[in-house]
C-alpha cells in the first residue's frame, strides 16, 4: 500500500460503485451487489488521502482515524471490490450527473387526448414483457450496462420529440398501467418499464437514481432533458441524486 505520507490517493471508486454525500452520510451504490452502502461522512474524512473520488465536501484531513484504521478499510473495501487502484479503473464510461430537472410532466396542464390506439397498447405490452424478463434474469449491474446502451442507440437514432407529443406518449403509458401493474408498485420497474416504452418511440430517457438519510430511503426516476417524467420535483427534490444512466 502507498505511504500515507505522500497524500496522493492511489485509488478510485470501481467502475460499479456510484457515491454521494447525502446529508451527514456517504452512500455507496455498489451495482455488482444490488445494494447501499453507508459511511459516517465526518468519520471518512481521512479516505481522502486514498480514494481520489470519495464524494465529501470538506477537506480537512487533519482529523480523522489512525493510520492503522484507514488501512484496514481500504484493504476491506479492496476486497469487496469498491476500490481499485486508479490505473485499474476505467472512468471513460463513467456518466456525470447532469442537471436537476426544471419542470415535470405530471404538473402540466392535462390537454385533450384520444385514447391510446393499439400500436401504442402493443409497444406497451412489449415494454412491460421485456421489463420484466430483464428485471427477473438480470443482475442490476447488468441491467444498466443494457439501459445504457439501449439509450446510447437511440440518442444516435431518435429525432427530437415536442413538449406535446412526449406528454400524450407519457399520458399514454400511465393510462394504459392499471393494466399491469399499480402505481405503487417499485419505482424501478415503473422507470424500467416505461423508459423502454418510450424508447419504442425513439423517444431517450435519462434514470435517474438518488438517495436520502436520516432514514435512509432510496427512489429512482425518469428525465428527458430538463423534464421530469414520472414524478414531481418536490418528491425528488428530497433526494440526492448517485447515479445517473
Amino acid at each position: 500500500m502507498p505511504d500515507i505520507e505522500t497524500h496522493t490517493p492511489a485509488y478510485l471508486l470501481s467502475s460499479h460503485v456510484h457515491a454521494c454525500q447525502a446529508g451527514t452520510h456517504v452512500i455507496l451504490l455498489d451495482l455488482l451487489q444490488d445494494r447501499y452502502l453507508a459511511f459516517d461522512a465526518v468519520a471518512s474524512l481521512p479516505l481522502r488521502r486514498w480514494i481520489a473520488d470519495w464524494p465529501v465536501d470538506r477537506c480537512d484531513l487533519k482529523d480523522g482515524g489512525n493510520d492503522g484504521d484507514i488501512r484496514a478499510v481500504i484493504e476491506h473495501m479492496m476486497r469487496k471490490q469498491l476500490i481499485a487502484p486508479r490505473w485499474h479503473v476505467d472512468t471513460s464510461a463513467r456518466v456525470r450527473l447532469s442537471g436537476s430537472p426544471s419542470r415535470s410532466i405530471l404538473e402540466w396542464p392535462t390537454q385533450g387526448s384520444t385514447p391510446p390506439g393499439p400500436r401504442h397498447i402493443r409497444r406497451f405490452a412489449f415494454a412491460i414483457g421485456t421489463s420484466l424478463a430483464e428485471r427477473r434474469l438480470l443482475s442490476m449491474h447488468r441491467l444498466v450496462l443494457r439501459f445504457r446502451k439501449r439509450q446510447q442507440r437511440i440518442d444516435r437514432i431518435g429525432a427530437a420529440v415536442d413538449a406535446n407529443e412526449l406528454q400524450r406518449l407519457v399520458m399514454g403509458f400511465l393510462r394504459l398501467r392499471p393494466l399491469a401493474f399499480g402505481s405503487k408498485d417499485s419505482c424501478l420497474f415503473h422507470s424500467l418499464a416505461m423508459a423502454r416504452y418510450l424508447s419504442c418511440f425513439r423517444v431517450s430517457s435519462r434514470w435517474v437514481f438518488g438517495v436520502q438519510d436520516a432514514p435512509f430511503g432510496a427512489h429512482c426516476w425518469l428525465v428527458h432533458e430538463d423534464i421530469l417524467l414520472n414524478d414531481s420535483l418536490e418528491h425528488v427534490a428530497q433526494y440526492t441524486p448517485i447515479m445517473e444512466v
